[in-house]
């Protein structure tokens, strides 16, 4: 909508400017003999709009060229708003910060360690993992979140393994082993470790927090069975010292998450913009009702298979995706609430079914053999809250849920999956089963978000309840035209040769013949014509021959 002239004038004032910056951040005495210091002020006239067009790319290759010689700041971190430039590597900081307590600890760690023990080489696991998450910390500030989950998995691959090192101390020890609190109390402190993946990272410090201190206590309690020594107090002391600090540093750098760096320039290779999921024939409360009836059911299914808990968990998260349902029919009745207060009012009946469902995790013993199961759907049952987040979108909530619990699913993947050559667990496929199940359901309420909640929750669309059959049978309706169509387009797919010739009925398909003589071979008609004669078929149809 400018003028060219125009456009050219601001162009050729962008290059002086740039290489005015060039010039006073660093010694490059090439860049006026360049002929990037330009000082045309006047606007040029150009009487075609190819020499505009060459002239203007010559600036903006004058522009590239200058901006290759401003030298980049140093590496920047960042919060999901803003960037502060960092002076520090945040990892080794966050090493600095942990060394007082780290060493303490170590040295008690080395007083109890003896061959009735391994306290000291599970406390060296632990301080590997440590390691491996200063470097975590500090390769996220110098690059942003990857988009590939399968990136993301793999950047946390070396903490994850040095954390399940420490936690298998737990997994081995003998429940008569006067050791066994030591043993738990690490291993959860190891575990801890996994906030770098939570969706709600100071929560995720909060519970381990006082997991770690119910086994220090116990180990206080059995402080006679221990010899009276009082190395036992202060090495719970100190795990408890250093578990706290830990959640002090979450608390203070990482309370949205793991820091990743989002400044400009650090975006990863490979990152599109994320596109906006639509589907035909979409309907705010009849997918939702698809959604009960496919994934949550077989979640269902699959929880009634292990039973007790797993299952009466089942069926209180059923209650909480019922209840939502009535909400979202609330929803679409009336306009949107003005106030946050007015919203989670809506909410509230659903977040008392929430609060069940977690509490069935909270009331299950930690050495329970399913607490696993129950604590990632505790976890998960967050999904449902979409509705209510503040400062972020619920899509992208919904997603970092989802990230936070491929930790879990991970476990389950080690623990049920035996290596090659082993024997595999009785119950092992039902309890994969089980894990597929509810990631399935997790993926379920994403792409319903996805479709209709992207950016906010819908209200007001009019949608009725007695409109869900009526939705339903027309999305049955699609998919079986849908199934149809790709199975008749799979019959009509012709399959050409090369080299081949048409034949005399509809396009059928005939191999070339030509003998090496040149002569026709074909075949005599009954009148004895030659081949270029024609004949008629019994049916009458004429058909021509070579």
């Amino acid at each position: 909508a400018l003028d060219s002239s125009a456009v050219l004038h601001v162009s050729e004032w962008a290059i002086r400017s740039v290489s005015h910056i060039a010039a006073t951040r660093a010694d490059f005495a090439d860049v006026e003999k360049a002929g990037l210091m330009q000082k045309n002020t006047k606007p040029m006239e150009f009487s075609t709009h190819k020499a505009m067009l060459n002239r203007l790319t010559a600036q903006v290759n004058k522009l590239e060229a200058v901006s290759v010689r401003v030298p980049r700041k140093k590496k920047e971190l960042r919060t999901r708003l803003a960037a502060d430039e960092a002076e520090d590597d945040p990892g080794e900081m966050f090493l600095a910060r942990m060394k007082p307590k780290m060493s303490k600890l170590s040295e008690l760690c080395d007083r109890i360690g003896n061959d009735d023990n391994d306290v000291s080489e599970q406390f060296e696991d632990f301080e590997t993992a440590m390691e491996e998450l200063s470097k975590l910390i500090s390769y996220a500030s110098t690059c942003a979140k990857p988009i590939d989950q399968g990136a993301l998995r793999l950047a946390c691959r070396k903490l994850i393994a040095a954390a399940d090192e420490a936690v298998e101390y737990k997994e081995d020890v003998n429940a008569r082993d006067p050791y066994k609190n030591h043993y738990e109390s690490m291993a959860e402190a190891a575990a801890s470790l996994g906030w770098v993946v939570s969706p709600a990272p100071v929560k995720h410090m909060t519970d381990y927090k006082r997991i770690v201190s119910i086994y220090t206590e116990n180990i206080l309690a059995s402080y006679i069975e221990l010899g009276c020594d009082e190395v036992h107090s202060e090495y719970s002391e100190a795990l408890n010292t250093v578990v706290a600090e830990l959640y002090d540093y979450v608390e203070q750098e990482h309370p949205a998450g793991l820091k990743w760096n989002y400044a400009k320039g650090s975006t990863p290779l490979g990152y599109k913009a994320a596109r906006t999921l639509t589907m035909p024939n979409a309907h705010v409360l009849a997918d939702f009702v698809e959604l009960m009836d496919i994934q949550l059911e077989a979640y269902v299914y699959a929880s009634e298979f292990l039973g007790g808990k797993i299952a009466e968990q089942a069926r209180k998260l059923v209650d909480v995706f019922e209840q939502e349902y009535e909400m979202l029919q609330a929803a679409q009745r009336k306009p949107r609430p003005k106030g946050l207060a007015e919203m989670k009012m809506l909410f509230t009946p659903t977040m008392h079914e929430i609060a069940a469902v977690m509490s069935v995790s909270d009331a299950a013993a930690n050495d329970d053999r399913l607490s696993l199961h129950l604590r990632t759907v505790a976890e998960a049952v967050g999904v449902l809250t979409w509705p209510v987040v503040l400062d972020i979108t619920p899509l992208n909530y919904v997603v970092d849920i989802q990230s936070g619990l491929r930790t879990y699913f991970e476990r389950f993947r080690l623990q049920y999956k035996p290596p090659k050559g082993a024997a595999a667990h009785p119950t092992a496929a039902f309890h994969l089963k089980w894990a597929h199940a509810l990631r399935d359901l997790v993926v379920g309420v994403k792409t319903y978000v996805h479709v209709h909640h992207e950016h906010e929750m819908e209200f007001g669309t009019g949608h009725e309840k007695t409109e869900v059959r009526a939705a339903l049978q027309k999305k049955e309706i699609k998919a079986a035209l849908d199934q149809l169509k790709a199975a008749n387009a799979k019959k009509r797919k012709k399959s050409w040769t090369a080299g081949a010739t048409k034949g005399p009925l509809h396009g059928k398909i005939k191999p070339a013949t030509h003998p090496p003589d040149g002569t026709n071979h074909g075949r005599s008609s009954s009148s004895g014509t030659s081949g270029g004669a024609s004949k008629t078929s019994k049916g009458g149809r004429t058909t021509a021959r070579r």
